[in-house]
């Protein structure tokens, strides 16, 4: 019900987006998730998990607070499979455009 991404807080890992999460969300489960910046902070704007500082300690914690509040993983996974449906590569496509177009202009 819960997946993980515990990456630590280096310059690889902020760009590049890490495709489990779009597995994670597009089984509707929810994910803790180390908080390094750059693509996590799509996690709590779209609440579809949780972040954590880059310490066991923290990721322990995070996924017993999801254990301990099922409904919390009911509400965050169904919102992380609302989130993974909405990502396909026109999308991408579009995205990617309005970067080049902003370095072109």
């Amino acid at each position: 019900h819960i997946g993980v991404i515990p990456w630590e807080n280096k310059i690889s890992r902020r760009l590049g987006f890490p495709m489990k999460l779009l597995d994670y969300a597009s089984a509707g489960m929810v994910t803790v998730a180390t908080n390094i910046g750059g693509w996590t902070e799509l996690i709590d704007k779209e609440e579809i998990g949780l972040l954590v500082e880059p310490i066991p300690w923290d990721m322990m914690h995070g996924i017993i607070y999801l254990l301990t509040n099922p409904d919390q993983i009911v509400k965050r996974g169904q919102r992380a499979q609302r989130f993974a449906e909405k990502q396909t590569w026109d999308k991408s496509a579009e995205i990617l455009l309005k970067e080049y177009s902003c370095l072109l202009n």
